[in-house]
C-alpha cells in the first residue's frame, strides 16, 4: 500500500515515490490505459491503412489522391476524437493516482466521468500552455529564419549547418527561457482535475508551486522521461528488427514496410499505454511534494477539495 510522504522528499525520494505510486495505482488505472490505448491504436491503424502504399506508381498515387479529401477529413476527425478520449483517460489516471495517495480506490466510471466533465477546462489550460510554448518556440527560431533567405539551393546541408551555426546557437540559447516557462506550467493537470480549478487558475497554481523549485522539478521530469524514452526506443527497435528479419524475405518490399509500420504503431501504442500511468503518478507526486514545500496547511486544504466516496 502506498504511503504518502508527510515531509518534502529528496529528488531520489520523489523518483522512488513515483514508482511506488504507479505500482499501487496501476490496476485501478488499467481500464483507462486500455480505453486510451484502443483509441490510439484505432487512429494509428486507420492512418496506416489509408496511407498510399510505398513504392506505388504515379497513376496509383494520383488515383488515391483523387479520393483523398474525404478520407483525410475523416482521418482528421477520427484523430481528434481519439485524442480527446486519450486526454480524458490520462486525466482519469491522474485522479486515480491522487485518490490512491488518500487511501481511496475510485472506479473507472467515476474517474472517467469526472475527467470528462473537466474536458473543456483541460482544453483551455492546454491551449494556454500550448500557445505560450508555440510563441516562445517561434521567437527562438527567429535567428534561423533570418539567416535562411538568399542561400543557394544547391548548397550541401553540411555547408548550411556550418554557416548557420551562430544562428543555431543563438536559437538554442533562446530556447532556455522557453523551457523554463513551460516547465513552470507543466503541473496544471493535477489541480485542474483534483481541485476543480479553472484553466487559468490551474496554470497559475503550477507556476506558483514550481517557482523556486524549477531545477528539482526539471531534474525529476528529465530523469523519468529520459529513462522511459530510451527503454521505448530500445524495445521498438528490437521488435521492428525482428519483424523485418522474419518477413523481409517472404514478402515484397512494400508489404514488408507496411507490416513493420503496423508493428511499430502497435508497439508505440503499447509503450505509451505503459508510460501513461507512470507519468500521471509522477505529476501527482511532484505536485504533492511541492505543496509540502510551500506549506503543510496549504496541502491539507487542497487535499480536502477532493471529494471522498
Amino acid at each position: 500500500m502506498y504511503q504518502k510522504p508527510t515531509a518534502p522528499r529528496s529528488i531520489g525520494g520523489v523518483l522512488d515515490d513515483t514508482f511506488q505510486l504507479c505500482k499501487a495505482s496501476f490496476r485501478k488505472c488499467l481500464p483507462a490505459v486500455l480505453v486510451g490505448g484502443a483509441a490510439m491504436a484505432a487512429a494509428n491503424f486507420y492512418q496506416i491503412v489509408e496511407a498510399p502504399t510505398p513504392g506505388a506508381g504515379m497513376q496509383a498515387l494520383i488515383g488515391a489522391n483523387g479520393n483523398s479529401v474525404a478520407s483525410a477529413s475523416l482521418a482528421g476527425l477520427f484523430s481528434i476524437l481519439s485524442g480527446f478520449i486519450q486526454y480524458v483517460c490520462y486525466a482519469s489516471m491522474i485522479y486515480t493516482a491522487w485518490a490512491v495517495t488518500r487511501g481511496e480506490a475510485p472506479g473507472f466510471g467515476k474517474a472517467f466521468g469526472l475527467a470528462w466533465r473537466r474536458l473543456l477546462a483541460m482544453i483551455g489550460a492546454g491551449m494556454i500552455v500550448g500557445i505560450v510554448a508555440l510563441i516562445g518556440f517561434l521567437v527562438a527560431l527567429v535567428p534561423i529564419f533570418i539567416s535562411l533567405p538568399g542561400r543557394p539551393r544547391n548548397e550541401q546541408w553540411q555547408q548550411v549547418i556550418a554557416q548557420m551555426l551562430p544562428s543555431i546557437l543563438v536559437s538554442v540559447v533562446l530556447l532556455i527561457p522557453v523551457t523554463y516557462v513551460v516547465t513552470r506550467m507543466s503541473l496544471y493537470m493535477v489541480p485542474l482535475i483534483t481541485e476543480s480549478q479553472g484553466s487559468g487558475e490551474s496554470v497559475g497554481t503550477s507556476w506558483r508551486l514550481v517557482g523556486g523549485n524549477w531545477w528539482r522539478t526539471t531534474t525529476v521530469l528529465f530523469v523519468i522521461f529520459a529513462v522511459a524514452y530510451l527503454l521505448a526506443i530500445a524495445l521498438i527497435s528490437i521488435v521492428d528488427g525482428v519483424t523485418f528479419a522474419a518477413i523481409g524475405g517472404a514478402r515484397s518490399a512494400s508489404q514488408a514496410v507496411g507490416t513493420v509500420a503496423l508493428v511499430t504503431a502497435g508497439m508505440v501504442t503499447i509503450v505509451k499505454m505503459l508510460i501513461a500511468p507512470l507519468s500521471a503518478s509522477l505529476l501527482v507526486v511532484l505536485y504533492q511534494d511541492l505543496l509540502l514545500r510551500k506549506g503543510g496547511g496549504d496541502l491539507e486544504s487542497r487535499l480536502g477539495a477532493l471529494p471522498k466516496g
